[in-house]
């Protein structure tokens, strides 16, 4: 459940840049994050009752649930227009929302109702390192490095030259990364 926790927060968190990559416009790619939005507000309200209605093992819809997510990750990159990427990016929230619903009634079978919170606890200190890992914080690590290295290498004044030329040439060659040089 924690590398799911990580990975679903991964995904919300870098779809507009995968999206802009894939060369669909800002507006566009900024929509992806409300149809994952949209997907997981039915995944959450609707999935549940629907489940509960068809199947009767709650780890079974769990199991393919996460097979689904799985799945949307895998047919991600071979898609290139909007309306596709769209699509999975709903299924994708959908799934991940009914997931998150579901986690605490896992825990409650399997461990006992007493069980839930701690086990809370223990997923959210577990994911601790891995959220440490994320693009954001990483990239920010990388950008205030970098400026600091170029200022304490170069001759005075000419930091923020190197630091603005470093930044053209990522922007060249990542044009989706927002790439700002902190205020020394």
């Amino acid at each position: 459940m924690v590398a799911a926790d990580f990975t679903f927060h991964l995904f919300t968190a870098t779809i507009v840049d995968y999206a802009r990559d894939k060369g669909l416009s800002l507006n566009g790619a900024a929509q992806l994050v409300t149809c994952a939005c949209a997907g997981g507000l039915c995944g959450h309200l609707f999935l549940p009752l629907v489940a509960h209605k068809l199947v009767s093992s709650r780890s079974t819809t769990a199991s393919v649930s996460f097979a689904v997510v799985s799945l949307c990750f895998f047919v991600m990159p071979s898609l290139t227009g909007f309306v596709s990427v769209s699509i999975v990016t709903f299924v994708s929230g959908a799934q991940q929302g009914y997931i998150r619903t579901l986690r605490a009634v896992l825990v409650a079978d399997y461990l006992g109702a007493d069980y839930v919170a701690m086990s809370w606890g223990i997923m959210g200190f577990a994911a601790l390192p891995l959220i440490f890992c994320e693009p954001t914080i990483v990239g920010e690590c990388i950008r205030h490095t970098v400026f600091l290295c170029l200022v304490k290498q170069s001759k005075p004044n000419t930091g923020v030259a190197a630091g603005i030329k470093v930044t053209k040439a990522v922007r060249r060659t990542f044009p989706s990364v927002s790439f700002a040089l902190p205020k020394p």
